[in-house]
């Protein structure tokens, strides 16, 4: 039997079993967020699941092999690389080849998977994506577990948004050969400039699309809209930004009316007041 990093550019020591969660309570609700790796050797049973995740489940395959139908009742070969997006509320099946197979995954409660996919922040398709084995992906993986395992010093909700940045990482990389070279310019028009205005109808006519076709081939390439791509993005700039600036210095440097403006619409997505962040922060060496 070949070592079980074969073909692979993980250590031995992904080849394991171990997970850990933290527990998350606001006002919209409780999250219960999981991150793990999932290896082994010589399993008598194969591993997979049929019917109806318990949970809304991410599982990305680095060694191995295996196959998957998904909710569309489509089947999809699996090797290292590939991402299954697990559902509660829809049926699946999920199998793993033996001997020898390794993933890492992430779960959330169905309620919070639930709230999550209604506000746009997770798009249950494509349910798998293919991409290319990355050890990095592995990495933040492992060390989104670890961080659930230690100490309480990184905030809940900051892992939170690191698990779904893997999500949308992995659907990105899945369909940016689709995407066509029409849309890169319009993603990276959209990451850019935050500080200021930006017409989407002058973007998707920069793509040579009308507004609605442009959205709905953004929504398909990148799993979200083009406006909430954008938000997300002066979102993920406003927490660095809080590092070490006052919140009425972060709206302004993002282009946002004033500080109510901003405040609202961070705390839509990350569940808390930006002053409230900064202080969860300060004992956040992340």
């Amino acid at each position: 039997m070949p070592p079980a990093n074969a073909n692979s550019d993980m250590p031995d020591r992904f080849m394991r079993s171990v997970s850990a969660t933290r527990f998350l309570q606001d006002g919209a609700g409780l999250t219960a967020l999981t991150a793990g790796l999932d290896g082994d050797r010589g399993r008598r049973r194969e591993p997979g699941f049929a019917g109806r995740y318990p949970v809304f489940g991410c599982s990305y395959l680095f060694h191995g092999a295996g196959w998957f139908i998904d909710r569309h009742r489509v089947r999809h070969v699996l090797r290292p690389g590939s991402m299954v997006l697990l559902l509660p509320d829809a049926e699946q099946t999920l199998h793993h080849h033996l001997p020898d197979y390794a993933t890492c995954y992430l779960c959330l409660n169905t309620d919070a998977y639930q709230r999550l996919r209604d506000a746009g922040a997770i798009a249950p398709d494509p349910q798998v994506a293919q991409t290319r084995p990355d050890a990095r992906i592995v990495q933040r993986f492992a060390q989104l577990r670890d961080d659930l395992a230690g100490p309480a010093a990184v905030s809940p909700r900051r892992l939170l948004l690191r698990a779904l940045e893997l999500i949308d990482e992995l659907q990105w990389r899945s369909s940016r050969a689709d995407a066509g070279p029409d849309l890169e310019p319009a993603r990276r028009r959209l990451e850019s400039r935050l500080d200021r205005p930006l017409s989407l109808p002058d973007v998707a006519d920069a793509c040579g699309l009308g507004y609605d076709d442009f959205r709905r081939r953004f929504r398909r390439a990148f799993g979200v809209s083009p406006g909430e791509y954008r938000i997300r993005r002066r979102i993920e700039a406003a927490c660095a930004l809080l590092r070490d600036r006052r919140v009425e210095q972060v709206a302004s440097a993002l282009g946002y009316c004033d500080a109510f403006a901003f405040s609202k619409q961070f705390r839509a997505y990350m569940g808390t007041p930006p002053k409230r962040y900064q202080q969860m922060m300060r004992t956040d060496p992340a």
